[in-house]
């Protein structure tokens, strides 16, 4: 029973920082959203909030960065790649009506309230970049920019999943998909 009232706690955990950050996700949120009794949260988390929210932010990364290992793995060409990003990003902005962003980036705003939270967040990007930079030179993209062109990609869709969230609409987000798409591409 405790695992499982461990991972709804995580579970629901990851969706709030999604939505109020990691800052704004208080512990009377978690029991209200979680239906988790006081007791529970502490029992499973001795650490309380901040050993939660630090938990959850080095879930969600772990599950995101397989997924888009997953996705550089399979795609043809990393432009698909970029076009299966996107449309993951899409939909969940559409399903959270533009009310939440990546679990991930908001662990790294987080700063001083939750410094595991960032550390994890670091390391969930590092390891996209690599991933992205793996499949570049993987596809016969040149060693020495696939780095740095990784790091433009994830910043471009986190970007503009900020973006699509401040003018509630996916168009920012397509229009940055389609320009990496082709610049993905073009790189030799």
């Amino acid at each position: 029973m405790a695992d499982s009232v461990r991972e709804r706690l995580i579970a629901c955990a990851i969706e709030l920082i999604r939505t109020k950050g990691v800052a704004g996700t208080t512990v009377s949120d978690l029991l209200e959203e979680s239906g988790v009794a006081r007791r529970s949260l502490y029992v499973n988390f001795p650490g309380g909030r901040e050993e939660l929210l630090a938990e959850s932010a080095r879930r969600a990364g772990a599950a995101m960065s397989a997924a888009l290992r997953a996705a550089v793995a399979h795609a043809p060409d990393l432009g698909e790649a970029v076009e299966d990003l996107a449309a993951t990003v899409r939909a969940g902005l559409l399903a959270s009506d533009f009310d939440a962003g990546c679990p991930v980036a908001a662990g790294a705003l987080s700063g001083r309230t939750v410094p595991e939270a960032r550390e994890h967040a670091g390391a969930t990007f590092a390891s996209w970049c690599e991933a992205i930079a793996e499949g570049l030179t993987e596809r016969g993209h040149p060693a020495a920019r696939a780095r740095s062109l990784a790091f433009l990609l994830v910043s471009a869709i986190e970007g503009a999943m900020v973006l699509s969230i401040a003018v509630r609409s996916t168009e920012p987000l397509d229009e940055v998909a389609v320009e990496l798409r082709q610049l993905v591409g073009s790189v030799s």
